[in-house]
Order: structure tokens, then C-alpha cells, then sequence
């Protein structure tokens, strides 16, 4: 396969991006290792009641209570912090299951193996998944070194490790739904409806769809996201759902309102404020604002029916910033953006781009040392970009293409 193409007047060259990317990819590499051992020193809790795995223990647990039949444990702190400490055999902080038993449908298989199996499967199989997906959305002819090296090297990934989040699940989901849209919509939107585990992240997508007047995707994207939802009723009943709906009040209570500690892991607007100072309601004003400039962006763009790559660039940095409940590691679908703008990014400045992939490590060091929410404002030129883009297509009339530089990954 042919390397990233290589164009002599665009810097930074491929060389010195495969450079530090390298670099990148080992000193994340070393760090998380290094972060693990020091993790297993105790057990599988730390001195200070971290769980190895970090936030992977609440997927687990879930899955597991569910096999065992203990449901309602789930969202039940004092019972599922009960079972946590007794399955990893050491005292922890307060962990919490956030999903909606439609997650928990999905992540069943992994109550069926031990913690550290189940762990294992988690994290390769998200690498994969994101690596795939970073192979489909890469330029030109694609490398299948390249893109791993892309995709495991980006800042985000190092944090969705640190943190055993499914930041590379949910950016394979999204990401990849929204290339498979214009060559199979059926396919394309049947994996988009799988959003509706973490809802957030779905909140333009029917917009999008609706707009571009993407028919069967839409359709796809309901049956799915409404087919999962009704399948976990039926087969863990509705119980769940209700205590989900009295659980989800109380943790956007303690942890998104009112939560400092938390804070500096979330680039939303809304925290942003928080961290200022702003009370709750004018935040959420604005926050409300930039949702409904963020949809109505989309709206525009969809309708236009520009090239693809463009429009889900769009798409993704909008629901990033649209949504007040995003974490660092949610960040990892935003890797794809670069390569979707990749033709512009040749003829122009790169620091969008830049700025946007160190969002996440950024805004949390700041976030940390300084106490001010600046992740999502870095987000905002690479999204400058993206409207740029909208505007050269349309000035150039772009007709609408089918696989918009995407490789049909269904055919050979």
C-alpha cells in the first residue's frame, strides 16, 4: 500500500509526521505501561481506591450483575459499589454505572469472563475497532501503518487508556457510521443507531440525516436505536429503565453540575463555565445557545449536500461541542477530522488541526493546573476549517458524491 500522500509545498511533510507520531505512540506507550504496574502493585486497587482499569470496572460490573441476575444492584450506588469492592477485593472510590440498560445489553459478553480477561478484550478489541476505522477515513490510497500509527499515537487514545473508557468504541461507531452512510445507508445508519447507548453523542445525527435527506439511513438509524432499546426492555425488562431514569437526575446533579473534581475530565462549554464560577442556570443559557448554533450549522451543511468527508467533519466537531456532558476520551472520533479535511489542510495552515488533536491533553492540564475549561475553544478552528471547506465546495459547485473519497468497505 501507498504511504500518506506527500504533496513538497504542504508542510509538515509525511516523514516528519510519521516522526511524531512515532515518538508520541512510544512515550504514551511506556507511560501507560508504566501507569499499569503501578495499578498492580496493590492488587487490583490502589492505595487511594482506584480499580485497575479505572472506569472499565463499571462495564464490567454491569454485565456481571446483569448475568447474575442482580439488575437493579446496577443503579443502585451503595449496591454496586458493594459488589465492585468485593469482586476486585479492595477498598474504592465511588464508581457509577451512566448508561442506559441498552449499554448494558451490548456489554453483556464481557460478564462472561474474569476482570483482567475481560479488560484485555476491552482495550484490543477498542484498538482495533478505531484502527479500522482510522484505515477507512484515510486520504488517497490507503496504509494500514500509517493509520495505526495515526490512530494509536493521537492524545485522546493515550487518556480513553488511562481512563478504560470506550472512547474508541463509540468514535468506531460514529465515525464509522457516518462513512458508511453514502455507499450502504442501511448498514450505515443500522451502526449509527448504536449511539443510543451514550446519547449524547447521537444528538445531530437524525438532524444530519433529516437534512441530507438520507432516507434510508434515517430509517435504519430508528429501527436500530429503537429495536436496542426495546430489546433490553424485553430481555432485562423495564425496571432497569426506570431506575436508569431516577439514576441519570442525581448523577447529572453531583457530577455534571456540581462536580470540580470531574470537572477538568470534561471539554464542554457548560463546565467551561462552571469552572469560572457561572452558576448552573446561565450556564446551561449558553450552553443551550451553542447547541442550537451547533445544530442549526449542521442543518445548513447537510442540506448542501457537499462532499461526505466534509459534512461528517462538520457534524462530529458540532456534537462536540453541543453536548454539555463530554469527556476527554470522547475526543477520539475527533481524530477522523484531519483526515477527512486532509486536501485542505495541504493548501493551508495545519494548526487547526494541531490544536484540535491536543485538545483533550490540553484542556485537561490546564483544567488541572489552572482551573479553567479550555478543550472545547480548541475545537472551534478546526471547525473554522470544516466551514471553509463548505464554502470552497459550494463556490466550486460540488456535486454530491457517493463514496466521497471512502472506500467501500463491504466490496473488494
Amino acid at each position: 500500500m501507498r504511504p500518506l500522500p506527500t504533496d513538497p509545498n504542504a508542510p509538515p511533510s509525511a516523514a516528519m509526521l510519521r516522526s511524531v507520531g512515532l515518538i508520541l505512540l512510544i512515550v504514551s506507550a511506556l507511560t501507560f505501561a508504566a501507569f499499569l504496574y503501578k495499578e498492580t502493585q496493590h492488587g487490583l486497587t490502589t492505595p487511594t481506591g482506584q480499580a485497575f482499569g479505572s472506569d472499565f470496572v463499571n462495564f464490567w460490573s454491569a454485565a456481571r450483575l446483569a448475568l447474575l441476575g442482580r439488575i437493579p444492584d446496577i443503579y443502585d450506588l451503595d449496591r454496586f459499589h458493594q459488589f465492585q469492592e468485593a469482586a476486585l477485593g479492595g477498598s474504592l472510590d465511588l464508581y457509577h454505572y451512566s448508561y442506559p440498560p441498552s449499554g448494558i445489553l451490548l456489554s453483556l459478553p464481557l460478564g462472561l469472563v474474569p476482570y483482567l480477561p475481560a479488560w484485555s478484550g476491552w482495550m484490543l478489541g477498542g484498538w482495533l475497532i478505531w484502527i479500522c476505522t482510522a484505515w477507512l477515513a484515510w486520504p488517497g490510497e490507503r496504509s494500514l501503518r500509517d493509520a495505526a500509527l495515526y490512530a494509536l499515537a493521537v492524545p485522546a487514545i493515550f487518556l480513553n487508556n488511562m481512563s478504560g473508557q470506550n472512547g474508541t468504541w463509540m468514535a468506531g461507531i460514529l465515525g464509522g457510521g457516518l462513512m458508511l452512510v453514502e455507499r450502504r445507508p442501511w448498514l450505515g445508519g443500522a451502526v449509527l443507531g448504536l449511539l443510543a447507548i451514550k446519547p449524547q453523542l447521537g444528538l445531530l445525527v437524525p438532524f444530519a440525516l433529516l437534512a441530507g435527506r438520507q432516507w434510508q439511513a434515517l430509517g435504519a438509524f430508528l429501527l436500530s436505536s429503537f429495536g436496542l432499546t426495546i430489546a433490553s426492555a424485553v430481555i432485562l425488562g423495564s425496571e432497569p429503565w426506570m431506575s436508569y431514569a431516577s439514576h441519570t437526575g442525581l448523577l447529572r446533579t453531583v457530577i455534571l453540575e456540581n462536580s470540580s473534581g470531574v470537572w477538568r475530565w470534561m471539554i464542554s462549554p457548560f463546565v467551561g463555565l462552571r469552572l469560572l464560577g457561572v452558576p448552573i442556570l446561565p450556564a446551561y443559557v449558553v450552553q443551550g445557545a451553542i447547541a442550537l448554533l451547533s445544530l442549526t450549522t449542521v442543518v445548513i451543511v447537510w442540506r448542501r449536500r457537499g462532499p461526505a468527508p466534509v459534512r461528517n467533519a462538520v457534524l462530529v466537531l458540532c456534537t462536540l461541542v453541543a453536548t454539555p456532558y463530554v469527556h476527554v476520551y470522547d475526543h477520539v472520533v475527533a481524530a477522523l477530522v484531519p483526515l477527512w479535511l486532509w486536501p485542505n489542510l495541504r493548501q493551508g495552515s495545519t494548526l487547526p488541526a494541531t490544536l484540535l488533536l491536543i485538545a483533550p491533553a490540553l484542556g485537561l492540564f490546564v483544567a488541572t493546573a489552572l482551573g479553567i475549561g479550555i478543550g472545547w475553544v480548541l475545537v472551534l478552528p478546526a471547525l473554522a476549517l470544516a466551514m471553509a471547506a463548505v464554502r470552497t465546495s459550494a463556490a466550486a459547485g460540488t456535486a454530491p458524491v457517493p463514496d466521497a473519497g471512502y472506500r467501500d468497505p463491504t466490496r473488494r
